[in-house]
C-alpha cells in the first residue's frame, strides 16, 4: 500500500511539471526594414527579461516562447532603425502572429568643422 502511494505521487509530480511548464506562448513573426525587406540579426526580447529572446534569422522570421501567465512587453530592435515595442496578451497554448515593420533613426548633422595645425621640422 505504502508502494502504490510512492507511484502515484511520483505520476502526479511529473504531471504537474509537464503541465507547469507547458505554460508557455510562443510569439511569432518577421522583422521588416520599410522597404519590406526582411532584417536578418533584429533582436526580439521581453522587456521585462531580456535573457529571454532571439534573433531574427535569414528570412526575418522569429520565435519567442514567453510565459503566459501575465500581459508580456516585447521589444523589437536592431542597429540603425527605432526599436518597437508591443504588449503581447498570451493566451496558454496559443500562438500569436506579429510582423513587425522597423523604421530607420534619422540623425541629422547641422555643422561639420574641420581643423588641422601643420608641424613644421627643423632639420
Amino acid at each position: 500500500m505504502k508502494g502504490d502511494f510512492k507511484i502515484v505521487a511520483a505520476i502526479f509530480v511529473m504531471v504537474l511539471s509537464v503541465l507547469c511548464s507547458d505554460a508557455q506562448t510562443t510569439v511569432r513573426g518577421k522583422v521588416f526594414d520599410e522597404t519590406g525587406q526582411t532584417v536578418i540579426g533584429a533582436t526580439v526580447v521581453l522587456k521585462s527579461n531580456r535573457t529571454i529572446g532571439v534573433s531574427t534569422d535569414i528570412d526575418g522570421a522569429y520565435s519567442l516562447r514567453i510565459p503566459d501567465s501575465v500581459t508580456q512587453t516585447i521589444v523589437i530592435s536592431f542597429l540603425g532603425y527605432k526599436p518597437i515595442e508591443e504588449v503581447i496578451h498570451p493566451e496558454k497554448g496559443k500562438v500569436v502572429i506579429r510582423d513587425f515593420t522597423m523604421q530607420p533613426v534619422v540623425h541629422e548633422v547641422k555643422e561639420v568643422q574641420v581643423t588641422a595645425k601643420a608641424v613644421k621640422s627643423r632639420d
